[in-house]
């Protein structure tokens, strides 16, 4: 029986060449997602210690769930895409791109309430206001991730690469 799988030289098609920018990205998406799943849970467990350490109302304590929760979610994401991205998938560019369109406006949120509880802090905790601010610039720094995988999944040799594998399929 005739093999009727042959490589792309044999077929005369280029082999697709994948870009070092998805290595890189799908290693660093399984590397942040990985850690984030790790951390995750110890924020629950914290809930209690920040009741102890500053005055936390309801509604802080409901966002830090909130918070934990959504936070687990989107490292089980970038984990996810990771993997797909050293597959060298297609849904895998798409889901960073996903990641990083939701993930960035999450990281804004999240730095504005920071403030304003740091705002209604300031008059009654001064203590508390310089884990307020690290928090925030934490925050605010975390953008430089998602933005980058962002830049580097729409570039025309990323693209490229990946529209080429469909077509080879």
């Amino acid at each position: 029986m005739e093999n009727l799988e042959t490589s792309g030289a044999q077929a005369g098609l280029q082999p697709i060449e994948r870009p070092t920018a998805v290595t890189v990205f799908g290693i660093l998406n399984c590397v942040f997602g990985g850690i984030g799943m790790m951390c995750a849970p110890a924020s629950f467990l914290l809930i209690p210690l920040m009741e102890k350490q500053m005055q936390v109302t309801s509604g802080d304590k409901m966002w830090m769930l909130v918070s934990g929760i959504v936070g687990f979610i989107f490292s089980a994401w970038l984990l996810t895409m990771g993997i797909g991205l050293l597959m060298f998938k297609g849904w895998a560019r798409m889901g960073s791109i996903v990641y990083a369109c939701f993930y960035i406006p999450w990281i804004l949120l999240t730095a504005i309430l920071n403030f304003i509880d740091m705002s209604q802090q300031f008059a009654s905790n001064p203590e508390a206001v310089p884990g307020y601010i690290g928090g925030a610039c934490g925050g605010i720094l975390g953008l430089i991730y998602p933005v980058l995988l962002l830049i580097f999944m729409n570039t025309a040799k990323v693209k490229q690469a990946f529209k080429s594998k469909e077509q080879a399929i």
